[in-house]
């Protein structure tokens, strides 16, 4: 037998119709199949973002300040000072010019604890307890620049609630050197508060260097509460209350009847 006896033709030539035909189908279906793999249809979406998990050790990252950026001007929030005369009917002033002038000096005083009171409450309420809450500040380091503040606002509501008191129903307070006699002994509690003032100054001048610190007092400043008044402003007001007062009651005395009962207990408070 030779080889060229032997059948080794390709079988295309000898293949049956029904053989091309299912030959034909494999084909079909292993095109099919391979088309689902290809890179177009099997193609994957990746996203770089960075999972919302907290950090190492179960913290959260502690969120950064936003830089300051000035804001368009804003409207502040003025105080508007009225006399004794614009806060009373016409009839009262029938009185004397030295006795109106008596009044628009008492008028002083009160108003003077009634402002001195709401920028007390604001130090708190605006620059105290944020801070804290912020944590610019440890709580020793904001203790030692606010000191004894806050516990100066019972001592001046104290002294208006018994100065509205006083108050007639023409508007007029006829006496008021008994009541401050019995309040003047609050104002040792000033001695603590002012002794603080310098190392709550130097303090507050230091920390203002850090810039979280700088930038909180920067946005305050240009609020419309700060008056353009800055911290240390507000915490300066009680030593310059206190400063006030004798001129205050100076300023009484000098308008106040020789005959009158305040002329002599004045006389006693300024001389304190």
């Amino acid at each position: 037998m030779s080889v060229h006896s032997l059948n080794i033709a390709p079988h295309s030539q000898h293949e049956l119709p029904s053989e091309k035909k299912s030959k034909r189908r494999s084909m079909a279906k292993m095109s099919s199949f391979v088309n689902m793999l290809s890179p177009a249809t099997t193609k994957r979406t990746f996203s770089f973002k960075a999972p919302s998990t907290p950090a190492a050790g179960g913290h959260t990252p502690q969120r950064q300040i936003t830089p300051y950026k000035k804001p368009k001007p804003a409207s502040i929030d003025r105080r508007t000072s009225k006399l004794w005369s614009d806060t009373v009917d016409q009839a009262a002033l029938s009185f004397s010019s030295n006795e109106i002038k008596r009044q628009e000096a008492i008028h002083e005083l009160v108003q003077g604890e009634v402002d001195l009171i709401e920028d007390l409450r604001s130090v708190h309420k605006h620059y105290y307890y944020p801070m804290k809450k912020l944590k610019l500040m440890t709580e020793k380091e904001l203790d030692s620049i606010f000191g004894i503040v806050e516990r100066l606002v019972p001592f001046h509501e104290d002294l208006l609630s018994n100065l509205k008191a006083l108050r007639k129903a023409d508007g007029t307070i006829d006496g008021i050197g008994e009541t401050l006699s019995k309040w003047v002994p609050n104002l040792r509690h000033y001695e603590t508060y002012c002794a603080n003032q310098v190392f709550a100054k130097g303090l507050l001048d230091t920390k203002k260097t850090d810039k979280k610190v700088d930038d909180f007092l920067t946005r305050c400043l240009e609020s419309p509460f700060s008056r353009k008044l800055d911290l240390w402003n507000f915490l300066d007001l009680p030593r310059s209350r206190l400063v006030k007062y004798p001129i205050l009651l100076k300023q009484i005395y000098k308008y106040t009847e020789d005959n009158h009962p305040d002329k002599e207990a004045i006389t006693e408070l300024v001389s304190k």
